[in-house]
């Protein structure tokens, strides 16, 4: 293992929903609610055109109006984002590798009107872990790419589940981990020489992690 040192400049962003933050425990029964349908965690899909909650609407464009003017309104009544938490084994595979002197901060494609709500919902979950920063990208439009503002930032790590935001830092030179099996992204490879890792929870992502910090110019 490489000393404590070599780490400390190495900033690491993490993605929130559906990776350090388990978002899919309450979306799936708000959103049955909301939108009068009933989905199984299975057939749950960030592609807006693959989420059955979606199927009503005839363009992005026409989806992203009635969640900004009708959805973003009920759950901040219902205090969703302030509800959820941490993906199983995330805090203590955080505060493992914050002890090494790996520096993290936070990137979100949420949107700056929840703020107040993810800072309480992180410092009840992940009270013991220090972030650099939380980015909220969701006022950018939908889906916005991560990678470039992870690279001006100066992190030379982005960690997701969205391959697209992987691969808009890979793109920028940024290594990137793409995390967990679900059906949009569980046939991707990982590929080292274009700085593409992957891993499948929280416990292998540790050991890829201090291997793709280890491999940082």
């Amino acid at each position: 293992m490489i000393g404590v040192s070599q780490y400390e400049s190495k900033l690491v962003f993490l993605d929130l929903d559906d990776m350090t933050l388990d978002l899919r425990g309450s979306i799936i029964p708000f959103n049955n609610k909301f939108f009068g349908i009933t989905i199984t965690p299975e057939q749950y899909a960030g592609n807006w055109r693959n989420t059955p909650w979606a199927s009503n609407y005839n363009s992005q464009e026409e989806y992203d109006v009635m969640i900004k003017n009708e959805w973003w309104p009920s759950v901040i009544k219902a205090g969703l984002y302030e509800n959820v938490r941490a993906m199983p084994d995330a805090r203590p595979v955080l505060l493992r590798l914050q002890k090494c002197g790996v520096p993290f901060a936070a990137i979100t494609s949420r949107p700056e009107k929840i703020q107040n709500a993810t800072m309480v919902c992180l410092e009840r979950e992940l009270a013991d872990i220090q972030l650099q920063d939380v980015v909220f990208m969701g006022d950018r439009g939908h889906g916005a790419p991560k990678g470039e503002v992870v690279a001006q930032m100066g992190g030379v790590m982005l960690m997701d589940d969205v391959y697209d935001q992987i691969k808009s830092a890979t793109d920028c030179r940024v290594m990137g981990l793409l995390f967990g099996n679900a059906p949009d992204v569980i046939d991707v490879q990982a590929d080292e020489g274009n700085l593409l890792y992957r891993a499948k929870n929280w416990l292998d992502a540790e050991s890829t992690i201090l291997q793709m910090l280890g491999n940082a110019v």
